[in-house]
């Protein structure tokens, strides 16, 4: 069985800390020969975006931040969980307005009681490797 990830891409706004491990989201571009993800209105590539974990053990308990924008290789393996959300708990992930309203008005008793079983997939980093950046 192999579970092995490469993948080079661009550091996005988006990173995180949960329980000691940094988290932050990658996007990627795919190679010329693979099929195009266009985006209709600027008549360019859209990248794919994915979530790599850096793992405490390995960041020797030092904070990590990357700037918006470095490009990085990550070398890794693939990890993932399975876990159950209420549609209170997404919509509140999802929807937050930043004043603690949800956008959605719902009755919060039964959103409580819809649940669902959802899973995440992520990169767990064993090396990155950072890029020099592309000239302009």
């Amino acid at each position: 069985m192999l579970n092995e990830v490469h993948i080079e891409g661009y550091v996005t706004k988006k990173q995180w800390t949960y329980s000691n491990d940094q988290f932050f989201r990658l996007a990627a571009y795919r190679d010329p020969d693979r099929p195009r993800k266009e985006n209709e209105e600027e008549n360019r590539d859209r990248p794919d975006y994915v979530t790599v974990k850096l793992p405490a053990s390995l960041m020797a308990g030092l904070p990590v931040r990357f700037e918006s924008g470095q490009r990085v290789q990550v070398h890794g393996w693939l990890e993932s969980r399975q876990y159950t959300q209420s549609l209170t708990e997404f919509l509140e992930s999802a929807h937050n307005t930043g004043d603690g309203k949800l956008a959605l008005e719902i009755e919060t008793q039964q959103a409580d009681g819809i649940v669902t079983h959802r899973s995440s997939t992520w990169i767990v980093a064993d090396r990155i490797v950072l890029t020099p950046k592309d000239k302009d």
